[in-house]
């Protein structure tokens, strides 16, 4: 199945999909639907691209897709 968005990430790009990844973990309900458009919207990352499990996806599993090569950062 094709991305939504994109897998390519620029280092400030990548840093500005962490900190929302965060923010997300910590954000009550109505906030994580903002967040979660922002990251779309700036970035072109949508976590639904992504597998995750029931506790939803996280800074690490940006982390690991990225170790794994499934996202790049590029300079």
């Amino acid at each position: 199945m094709p991305l939504k968005g994109k897998d390519s990430f620029t280092q400030a790009e990548s840093a500005a999909i962490r900190k929302a990844l965060g923010a997300l973990r910590r954000a009550e309900r109505p906030a994580q639907k903002s967040i979660r458009e922002s990251l779309r919207q700036q970035s072109g990352f949508y976590i639904s691209d992504w597998p995750r499990d029931a506790t939803g996806f996280t800074r690490s599993d940006f982390d690991e897709l990225v170790r794994q090569g499934r996202i790049s950062i590029t300079r």
